[in-house]
């Protein structure tokens, strides 16, 4: 099973500094919040399309920065919108 976080893959983009470290969850988590605003907002709209594209962008960063399982919930949420099944 995957942890969590790839703590390898952050040391790696980060060449090890603890602030970048830091800097990068930070900067990830404010972004992730932002945009599950914005998915919330197009999802009582009933926007599918926006939803999709706002969740490939958040899965996208996710990856990025080695959050697996939340990468993986990501997929998930993707895939059920692809199935027009935004409950």
């Amino acid at each position: 099973p995957l942890l969590p976080v790839d703590l390898v893959k952050l040391h790696g983009i980060t060449h090890g500094d603890t602030g970048m470290i830091r800097e990068i969850t930070e900067d990830y988590f404010l972004q992730a919040e932002e945009i599950l605003g914005m998915v919330r907002g197009a999802a009582q709209n009933g926007d599918a399309d926006v939803v999709r594209r706002l969740v490939h962008k958040l899965k996208g960063s996710t990856v990025t920065v080695g959050f697996h399982q939340v990468a993986d919930l990501l997929q998930k949420m993707d895939e059920a919108i692809e199935k027009d099944d935004l409950q």
